[in-house]
């Protein structure tokens, strides 16, 4: 449907009140147009009317409990059915249950609410719109998926399921990143820290982030418990009974919790594993609705690895605008408050491991990534040079990649590259990684500091950091398509 394509919901959990106000043509007023929308009327809230088999009417399409109007500048139109699939009208019902007032949501076709009134819910259809929530958002779906995926990675006759078999998974070529031309960078945080050999190993943070985009970091400083205790609770919580763990599912609206992420249809393929994702940083912005309670231990060990990780991206981040030749302060504004959010990885076995894939080729979001390998099973492969790089990753070490809006602020110096998980045919595997963010209210934009040295060029456009990480979490991943689409 095109964009500003506005339809109203009937709701019947609001009880239908007295008419809003009559308009000139018949319609109540919106009030003041929405973005994206104009000229939408709001209809006169009328009564609900009983389920009926006749014929509909141009005006109004019922699906399951709801009614559907469409209108477009003021006209009645006859809804797309194709993108009102039963399950998503009935979670918009149970949203509006709960929220009375303006909510973002996401569907197949992206949409959002942008005004209720009475029970009259006008949502705006467009590309651009989304939430900070996977696309698609049946409940039923993930969880059906999840009991699919736990039956066939315990039994090895089990067929996999069509929806995970990824023909391109055993077809590109993979080489070992063992040698010295294919192993990617190793940093020590010690050597960057110390003044004698702080310039050499600057040089070499610089080509890593430049040439590869991934490196080990070493000597990082974060005591060995802090990883031990993180390793121990993480495994823990993925040895829990499904039922349990499904008690912190993630509900249709967020995208903290455990399940599935990057979901925009149940006819894309899915990848081979489970993820629970968590917001750390700042500590105000936790929903510990969605923090194991078992093992007891869980909060507190994350609350002291949140720490030490955001210690050792501070200290990356400053290297960094150094590097570049931009205040350190300037660079580290745009993190203010230090937002960090952790997903922790699970991948089942499956024997089969030519046909699945357990993260699908992307690039991350944000600006670093400190991923930790909780077991010594290995997985990551970046894209170098058009061929699928394993990575070894060293013990206790932590590899780090750039972010996509690294790449953006440093106009292009550094760069955000894909990269994608494999599985193991007999062992799970289990990784996690924290990805530190933007302030809510930063922009992800090139740098001034960094244009004006080059000639007054940005390479990529500007964006409010909310609306940049709406816009990733709003589509399924797909290699380098989100940098890629902000540049100029």
């Amino acid at each position: 449907m095109a964009h500003g394509t506005a339809q109203t919901y009937h709701n019947p959990a609001v009880s239908p009140r007295a008419p809003l106000p009559a308009a000139t043509g018949g319609g109540a007023p919106a009030g003041p147009a929405p973005d994206g929308l104009t000229n939408c009327a709001v209809p006169e809230v009328a009564p609900r009317r009983a389920p009926s088999t006749a014929a509909r009417t141009p005006q109004s399409v019922r699906v399951g409990a709801l009614e559907v109007d469409t209108v477009i500048s003021g006209k009645p139109r006859i809804c797309d059915m194709d993108m009102l699939c039963t399950s998503q009208i009935d979670e918009i019902a149970n949203c509006l249950t709960r929220q009375k007032y303006e909510h973002i949501l996401v569907g197949t076709s992206l949409w959002r609410i942008v005004r209720t009134a009475e029970d009259i819910v006008i949502i705006d259809f467009t590309k651009e719109c989304g939430s900070l929530g996977s696309g698609y958002q049946s409940q039923e779906f993930f969880q059906a998926c999840k009991k699919e995926l736990a039956l066939t990675c315990n039994r090895p006759d089990q067929q996999i399921p069509d929806r995970y078999i990824r023909p391109e998974a055993g077809t590109e070529e993979v080489i070992c990143g063992q040698g010295i031309n294919t192993a990617i960078p190793v940093i020590d945080l010690a050597k960057l820290l110390n003044p004698q050999s702080s310039q050499e190993e600057c040089a070499k943070l610089r080509s890593a982030c430049q040439h590869w985009g991934f490196f080990q970091l070493v000597n990082h400083g974060v005591p060995d418990d802090v990883i031990s205790d993180v390793r121990r609770d993480l495994t823990e919580f993925f040895k829990l009974p499904l039922e349990a763990k499904e008690a912190y599912a993630k509900p249709p609206d967020k995208y903290e919790g455990y399940g599935q992420h990057f979901v925009v249809s149940e006819k894309q393929k899915l990848d081979w594993g489970d993820l629970l994702h968590l917001r750390l940083r700042p500590t105000e912005s936790r929903d510990l609705r969605f923090w194991p309670a078992h093992p007891s231990s869980f909060r507190n060990s994350m609350e002291r690895y949140s720490l030490e990780t955001a210690k050792v991206a501070r200290c990356l981040l400053e290297f960094l605008a150094m590097d570049m030749g931009v205040d350190p302060e300037s660079l580290l504004e745009v993190f203010r408050g230090q937002p960090q959010n952790m997903r922790v990885n699970y991948y089942p076995p499956c024997r089969q491991t030519g046909k699945v894939l357990g993260l699908s080729p992307h690039c991350d979001a944000t600006s670093l990534t400190l991923l930790l390998h909780v077991n010594d099973v290995q997985g990551l492969q970046i894209r170098k040079d058009g061929k699928w790089l394993t990575v070894e990753a060293l013990d206790g070490a932590f590899v780090v990649n750039v972010g996509d809006m690294l790449e953006i602020l440093s106009n292009g110096r550094y760069r955000s590259v894909e990269h994608r998980a494999v599985v193991h045919p007999e062992k799970e595997r289990i990784s996690a990684a924290v990805f530190h963010q933007a302030c809510r209210d930063a922009t992800v934009g090139p740098l001034p500091e960094l244009v004006t040295k080059d000639g007054g060029r940005p390479v990529y456009k500007s964006m409010a950091y909310e609306d940049f990480m709406k816009r990733f979490f709003s589509a399924k991943l797909d290699g380098r398509a989100n940098v890629e689409g902000m540049k100029i």
